[in-house]
């Protein structure tokens, strides 16, 4: 299996598969392996997909640190060994964070940053909102949460943002995530995420950010519903483009790919 292997020894594994212009699902704080298999699976055929392990997941080394500077520096490393051409991120999360520092350091790297979801924004954007993510004291808890009751914290997770699942996908997804992340890489990927600062690096991106929005919402409570985070990023970034979707891109993976199509067209 292919592997970069990083200066402090930690081996990242990736995967890689077809032709055509490279897009690379960059893995977030709860990403499990076959999530967006669908989404990857419409665009093989003319594209080169791409995916990869964070440290402390998976088949990569089980060691931190795991912060926002690393987890970057770890794809920036993989992108340079796949030599694939400038590649269009597909990011959720903290994912997005990541993915718009090393497109704005390494454009020779990274055409385009594509969001499913809210652009990189920082906690204080949200303050106005009723979102979770807003709130110190709940971040806070539910890290506790992670220390405690790992299971029980990703299931309520889980539930929360997935509202269309059953409870046996629930405990199918909840028991893959368990297996594939490392408690402290959860814990320490969600703290670097809600204290990033990554407004300057998301206006610098500028048109080169695309961001997917579904009109039955992501992110349940933890972030603003969509019209509301639509007008948020149209206010603090307004060379990115918003593109609505009718789903999310696990729901609805051939309306994902259209817009990623029309992204990589742009490219």
């Amino acid at each position: 299996m292919p592997h970069v292997l990083r200066p402090d020894g930690v081996s990242i594994h990736y995967e890689s598969r077809g032709e055509g212009p490279l897009a690379v699902l960059v893995p977030y704080w709860s990403w499990v392996p076959g999530v967006y298999d669908d989404l990857l699976a419409g665009l093989a055929p003319d594209h080169r997909v791409l995916t990869c392990h964070l440290r402390g997941t998976g088949s990569s080394t089980r060691t931190g640190p795991y912060d926002m500077e690393t987890d970057a520096g770890d794809l920036e490393a993989v992108l340079e060994a796949e030599d694939g051409g400038a590649a269009v991120l597909l990011c959720v999360a903290d994912a997005v964070n990541r993915a718009t520092r090393v497109a704005v350091s390494r454009p020779d790297l990274v055409e385009r940053v594509v969001a499913f979801g809210s652009l990189a924004l920082p906690r204080s954007a949200f303050r106005e909102s009723e979102s979770l993510i807003s709130s110190e004291t709940v971040i806070d808890a539910y890290l506790d949460q992670v220390q405690r009751d790992f299971r029980g914290a990703l299931r309520a997770s889980m539930t929360a943002t997935n509202p269309q699942m059953t409870q046996a996908e629930l405990q199918d997804r909840v028991s893959a995530m368990v297996e594939h992340s490392d408690p402290e890489a959860v814990v320490g990927r969600i703290r670097s995420w809600t204290y990033d600062e990554p407004l300057e690096h998301s206006v610098a991106l500028g048109d080169r950010a695309t961001m997917l929005v579904s009109e039955k919402g992501q992110g349940g409570p933890w972030f603003p519903d969509s019209p509301e985070l639509e007008a948020l990023v149209r206010r603090l970034l307004p060379e990115a483009r918003v593109v609505w979707l009718p789903d999310g891109p696990a729901s609805r993976p051939d309306a994902a790919a259209v817009a990623v199509r029309e992204v990589t067209a742009r490219t």
